[in-house]
């Protein structure tokens, strides 16, 4: 049996890729687990949620926080609206008559600026405290949110928190593959911070220290010129300056925030190609690293398809290529699924699998060539 270039580099690339998956299930389990104290001194935390047309989810998200098990003492919500044009302020405004014991402040944008970076910067202006924590307006965190945030925070006092987010809802097949495969980012986003190298974060449940934030606020950490990827540079941000060790992943079931997926396909395609979008400003190599294995590997198990197909004496490689990257993929899904309660959903892991290298290639190159939309609003690439 003879072994061409093209397969030696096939296997080759399958090998990378499955020792990266082993990593970050090692990095997983690395991750700390702390049960929560009833004598943790609380910190003072400003919640900062930026909104655009987010009328309904911003009133079930208010709510949500007024039932955490924390102090109400003890954080301020900061809501900045990005000219919103429905009647999100309006909601906010009726809201805070009705609970005037919350501390909300409410903001908005001024004429000739916008998007959620802008936002952010002046929910941070208003913040105060220990802590400060990022969230989106579509997330709904448990009763125990702030309480476990603040335990990790006190542990090990670091710059950053990353939360862990898993989406719910809808019972379609579309709803659950993209449940799924967020659960895959979760899996990567928490090994790479358990093995120290964090790469990835999420703006729905982000906790910076606030000092820090302070110290270093001259380099802009959101990168203005950018539409997207607020979480993600500022992650990068506090990489340059402090390290990786400084930032940690929240392993706690009750610090998962629920959010829901794109409503249809078209959603989700723009929504990911917002992510793709701007991968080009990208520095940091282990991110860098990590993609193009991903990418290389989707390339392999479309063209070993290709090879299979032509001639059939290459089927053995097509099944050695699918067959193992099927079974890492199962090995990486299987205790994200169990610590977000999520178990239902491995049932539909093998059809991920099978569809996940050609969505990769899609989003990859849709997300680099074309432009996306995004809360009514057109950004170029």
């Amino acid at each position: 049996m003879t072994v061409t270039f093209f397969q030696a580099a096939g296997l080759f690339i399958l090998l990378i890729y499955s020792l990266l998956i082993l990593a970050f299930f090692k990095g997983w389990r690395k991750l700390p687990v702390y049960e929560l104290r009833k004598h943790t001194l609380p910190a003072y935390m400003s919640i900062v949620v930026p909104v655009r047309n987010e009328a309904i989810n911003i009133i079930k998200l208010l709510y949500a926080l007024k039932r955490q098990n924390y102090d109400q003492r003890c954080f301020r919500v900061i809501i900045v609206d990005d000219h919103s044009t429905d009647s999100t302020r309006e909601h906010i405004k009726i809201f805070r008559g009705k609970h005037p014991q919350m501390n909300i402040i409410l903001k908005w944008l001024p004429d000739g600026k916008t998007s959620k970076k802008q936002a952010l910067k002046a929910g941070v202006a208003q913040a105060k405290g220990d802590a400060l924590i990022f969230m989106d307006a579509d997330g709904l965190p448990g009763p125990d949110y702030l309480r476990i945030m603040n335990e990790y925070y006190r542990k090990d006092r670091p710059a950053m928190l990353l939360g862990p987010i898993a989406v719910h809802g809808g019972s379609n097949l579309f709803d659950r593959l993209q449940a799924l495969e967020f659960l895959s980012l979760i899996f990567s986003t928490a090994g790479a911070a358990g093995m120290q190298k964090p790469i990835m974060a999420n703006g729905a449940s982000l906790l910076m220290d606030m000092q820090v934030l302070q110290e270093y606020h001259n380099d802009d950490p959101f990168k203005d010129d950018l539409a997207s990827g607020d979480d993600m540079f500022l992650l990068h941000h506090v990489k340059k300056y402090l390290g990786s060790k400084r930032i940690s992943f929240v392993r706690h079931p009750g610090a998962i925030i629920k959010t829901c997926g794109a409503i249809t396909p078209a959603a989700f395609r723009e929504q990911r190609k917002r992510w793709v979008s701007k991968s080009t400003a990208y520095r940091d190599p282990f991110l860098i690293f990590v993609a193009i294995t991903v990418w290389l590997m989707a390339v392999v198990q479309a063209t070993s398809l290709g090879a299979g197909a032509i001639n059939p004496n290459l089927l053995y490689y097509t099944a050695i290529i699918w067959g193992v990257k099927i079974i890492v993929d199962i090995v990486a899904l299987l205790p994200v699924t169990r610590f977000t309660g999520q178990k239902n959903l491995r049932k539909y892991i093998l059809l991920l699998t099978l569809m996940h290298p050609f969505y990769i290639l899609f989003t990859s190159f849709s997300g680099w060539l074309f432009p996306y939309r995004w809360k009514g609003r057109k950004h170029k690439r």
